[in-house]
């Protein structure tokens, strides 16, 4: 994939607090979620134009 557009950092790191409120939101976010561990296991990104496969 090739693109000029900016990569827009959605999710990095999280709490297990906050990651049980997402959870439970019913927003599709994992209970054991790899964004709870740190060290960079994990991020969400959107790039305009791009869809995930």
């Amino acid at each position: 994939m090739e693109t000029r557009k900016p990569i827009q950092l959605i999710s990095g790191y999280r709490s297990l607090a906050t990651n049980n409120m997402l959870c439970e939101s019913g927003l599709g976010v994992a209970k054991h979620s790899c964004h709870t561990k740190g060290k960079g296991q994990a991020m969400d990104f959107y790039i305009e134009g791009h869809r995930a496969e």
